[in-house]
Protein backbone atom coordinates (compact mmCIF):
# COMPACT_ATOMS: atom_id res chain seq x y z
CA UNK A 1 0.00 0.00 0.00
CA UNK A 2 2.35 3.00 0.45
CA UNK A 3 4.79 1.27 -2.04
CA UNK A 4 1.63 2.61 -4.59
CA UNK A 5 1.25 5.61 -2.82
CA UNK A 6 4.91 6.64 -3.00
CA UNK A 7 4.54 5.68 -6.58
CA UNK A 8 1.46 7.58 -7.55
CA UNK A 9 3.00 10.69 -5.51
CA UNK A 10 6.43 10.33 -7.47
CA UNK A 11 4.43 10.03 -10.62
CA UNK A 12 1.71 12.96 -10.04
CA UNK A 13 5.25 15.13 -8.94
CA UNK A 14 6.70 14.28 -12.14
CA UNK A 15 3.88 15.29 -14.10
CA UNK A 16 3.60 18.31 -11.71
CA UNK A 17 7.06 19.28 -12.60
CA UNK A 18 6.75 18.99 -16.14
CA UNK A 19 4.28 21.29 -16.83
CA UNK A 20 5.53 23.52 -14.21
CA UNK A 21 9.01 23.68 -16.46
CA UNK A 22 7.06 24.07 -19.90
CA UNK A 23 4.71 27.08 -18.33
CA UNK A 24 7.76 28.94 -17.81
CA UNK A 25 8.98 27.60 -21.30
CA UNK A 26 5.99 28.71 -22.66
CA UNK A 27 6.06 32.08 -21.99
CA UNK A 28 2.99 32.80 -21.26
CA UNK A 29 3.04 36.54 -20.31
CA UNK A 30 4.05 39.52 -21.98
CA UNK A 31 7.62 39.34 -21.55
CA UNK A 32 10.71 37.16 -21.49
CA UNK A 33 13.86 39.41 -20.37
CA UNK A 34 17.35 37.83 -20.68
CA UNK A 35 19.98 39.37 -19.00
CA UNK A 36 24.18 38.80 -19.22
CA UNK A 37 26.37 40.18 -17.10
CA UNK A 38 30.18 38.53 -18.30
CA UNK A 39 29.93 37.44 -14.61
CA UNK A 40 27.80 33.89 -14.34
CA UNK A 41 26.63 32.24 -17.75
CA UNK A 42 23.10 32.79 -18.99
CA UNK A 43 21.18 29.54 -19.88
CA UNK A 44 19.02 31.72 -22.30
CA UNK A 45 22.24 33.60 -24.13
CA UNK A 46 25.56 32.27 -25.65
CA UNK A 47 28.78 33.82 -24.79
CA UNK A 48 29.76 35.74 -27.24
CA UNK A 49 32.22 34.34 -30.49
CA UNK A 50 34.37 34.07 -32.27
CA UNK A 51 36.97 33.78 -29.50
CA UNK A 52 39.46 35.44 -31.16
CA UNK A 53 37.83 38.47 -31.68
CA UNK A 54 37.69 39.25 -27.85
CA UNK A 55 39.88 39.45 -24.88
CA UNK A 56 39.03 37.16 -21.78
CA UNK A 57 36.17 38.01 -19.45
CA UNK A 58 37.42 40.69 -16.76
CA UNK A 59 36.86 39.80 -13.16
CA UNK A 60 36.81 42.54 -11.08
CA UNK A 61 35.01 43.46 -7.67
CA UNK A 62 33.45 46.28 -9.96
CA UNK A 63 32.03 43.85 -12.08
CA UNK A 64 32.86 41.73 -14.71
CA UNK A 65 33.70 42.64 -18.46
CA UNK A 66 34.61 41.41 -21.87
CA UNK A 67 36.89 43.66 -24.41
CA UNK A 68 35.57 43.33 -28.38
CA UNK A 69 39.17 43.63 -30.69
CA UNK A 70 38.35 42.97 -33.58
CA UNK A 71 34.52 43.22 -35.64
CA UNK A 72 31.70 41.17 -36.06
CA UNK A 73 31.09 39.18 -32.83
CA UNK A 74 27.85 36.95 -32.08
CA UNK A 75 25.83 35.84 -29.82
CA UNK A 76 22.53 33.71 -29.65
CA UNK A 77 19.23 34.05 -27.75
CA UNK A 78 17.19 31.30 -26.45
CA UNK A 79 13.67 32.22 -27.54
CA UNK A 80 10.93 29.54 -27.02
CA UNK A 81 8.23 31.62 -28.22
CA UNK A 82 7.82 34.11 -31.25
CA UNK A 83 7.96 38.17 -30.26
CA UNK A 84 7.36 40.96 -31.90
CA UNK A 85 9.44 43.59 -30.17
CA UNK A 86 12.71 43.71 -28.13
CA UNK A 87 14.47 46.37 -26.29
CA UNK A 88 17.87 46.11 -26.05
CA UNK A 89 19.99 47.52 -23.22
CA UNK A 90 23.56 47.78 -23.57
CA UNK A 91 26.23 48.94 -20.74
CA UNK A 92 29.54 49.77 -22.69
CA UNK A 93 32.78 51.84 -22.72
CA UNK A 94 33.25 53.14 -26.29
CA UNK A 95 36.38 55.22 -25.84
CA UNK A 96 38.01 55.45 -28.67
CA UNK A 97 34.40 56.99 -30.19
CA UNK A 98 33.92 53.93 -32.83
CA UNK A 99 30.71 53.27 -34.97
CA UNK A 100 29.25 50.77 -33.07
CA UNK A 101 26.17 48.45 -34.13
CA UNK A 102 23.91 45.82 -33.12
CA UNK A 103 20.95 43.61 -34.70
CA UNK A 104 19.62 40.43 -34.94
CA UNK A 105 19.76 38.39 -38.01
CA UNK A 106 16.85 38.61 -40.70
CA UNK A 107 17.35 35.53 -42.70
CA UNK A 108 18.63 32.23 -41.27
CA UNK A 109 22.56 31.40 -42.96
CA UNK A 110 22.56 34.43 -44.73
CA UNK A 111 24.44 37.76 -44.15
CA UNK A 112 21.50 39.91 -43.53
CA UNK A 113 20.82 41.70 -40.10
CA UNK A 114 18.65 43.96 -38.42
CA UNK A 115 21.70 46.58 -37.33
CA UNK A 116 21.23 49.66 -35.37
CA UNK A 117 23.38 52.19 -34.94
CA UNK A 118 24.24 52.37 -30.52
CA UNK A 119 24.49 56.03 -29.70
CA UNK A 120 24.84 57.02 -26.08
CA UNK A 121 22.06 57.67 -24.36
CA UNK A 122 22.75 57.94 -20.46
CA UNK A 123 26.33 57.74 -18.31
CA UNK A 124 26.49 55.66 -15.48
CA UNK A 125 29.74 56.65 -13.79
CA UNK A 126 32.34 55.66 -16.65
CA UNK A 127 29.82 53.52 -17.92
CA UNK A 128 27.74 54.70 -20.82
CA UNK A 129 23.92 52.75 -20.94
CA UNK A 130 21.70 52.74 -23.98
CA UNK A 131 18.30 51.32 -25.46
CA UNK A 132 17.20 49.95 -28.47
CA UNK A 133 14.08 49.47 -29.42
CA UNK A 134 13.72 46.41 -32.10
CA UNK A 135 10.57 45.49 -34.48
CA UNK A 136 10.93 41.66 -34.47
CA UNK A 137 8.01 41.24 -37.03
CA UNK A 138 10.63 41.02 -40.05
CA UNK A 139 13.16 38.94 -38.13
CA UNK A 140 13.60 35.14 -38.96
CA UNK A 141 12.35 33.37 -35.73
CA UNK A 142 11.79 29.86 -37.22
CA UNK A 143 14.17 28.29 -35.03
CA UNK A 144 14.75 28.13 -30.85
CA UNK A 145 18.14 30.48 -30.97
CA UNK A 146 17.99 34.06 -32.60
CA UNK A 147 21.34 35.41 -34.03
CA UNK A 148 22.39 38.83 -32.77
CA UNK A 149 25.72 40.48 -34.00
CA UNK A 150 27.78 43.36 -33.02
CA UNK A 151 29.79 45.16 -35.17
CA UNK A 152 32.28 47.68 -35.26
CA UNK A 153 33.91 48.31 -38.58
CA UNK A 154 36.98 50.21 -38.26
CA UNK A 155 37.89 48.27 -34.85
CA UNK A 156 41.04 46.84 -35.27
CA UNK A 157 41.71 49.11 -38.22
CA UNK A 158 42.10 51.88 -35.77
CA UNK A 159 43.92 49.69 -33.15
CA UNK A 160 40.61 50.65 -30.75
CA UNK A 161 38.55 48.22 -28.65
CA UNK A 162 35.37 48.36 -27.04
CA UNK A 163 34.81 46.91 -23.61
CA UNK A 164 30.96 45.65 -23.02
CA UNK A 165 29.71 45.07 -19.37
CA UNK A 166 26.36 43.92 -19.70
CA UNK A 167 23.20 43.10 -22.38
CA UNK A 168 19.41 42.95 -21.03
CA UNK A 169 17.34 42.19 -23.70
CA UNK A 170 13.17 42.50 -23.10
CA UNK A 171 11.32 40.73 -25.59
CA UNK A 172 7.82 41.16 -25.58
CA UNK A 173 4.87 39.07 -27.77
CA UNK A 174 1.27 39.68 -26.78
CA UNK A 175 0.27 38.22 -23.08
CA UNK A 176 -1.73 34.53 -24.03
CA UNK A 177 -5.49 34.84 -23.96
CA UNK A 178 -8.26 32.65 -24.98
CA UNK A 179 -8.24 34.72 -28.69
CA UNK A 180 -4.36 33.72 -28.88
CA UNK A 181 -3.84 30.37 -27.50
CA UNK A 182 -4.15 28.38 -30.45
CA UNK A 183 -1.33 30.69 -32.02
CA UNK A 184 1.08 30.42 -29.89
CA UNK A 185 1.12 27.13 -29.03
CA UNK A 186 1.95 26.19 -32.59
CA UNK A 187 4.37 28.97 -32.66
CA UNK A 188 5.88 26.99 -29.65
CA UNK A 189 5.16 23.69 -31.15
CA UNK A 190 7.11 24.97 -34.04
CA UNK A 191 10.10 26.10 -32.19
CA UNK A 192 10.86 23.22 -30.18
CA UNK A 193 10.29 20.87 -33.20
CA UNK A 194 13.33 22.48 -34.41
Amino acid sequence: MIVRLVKIFLILFFIALTVWLLWFDFVPGKNLVVNYDFCTTSPMLTEFSPGDRLWPVEKTQEGCWQKMAKSPVYFDVRTPQVFKTAEVEIKYKNLGEEKFQIGPQIIKNEWQWFLVDILPTEQTGEWQVVKINFNLENVYQGAPMMRWLVSAPNLEQNQQSIVIGAIKIVFQKDRLSFVNVTEQIKNYLRKIKR
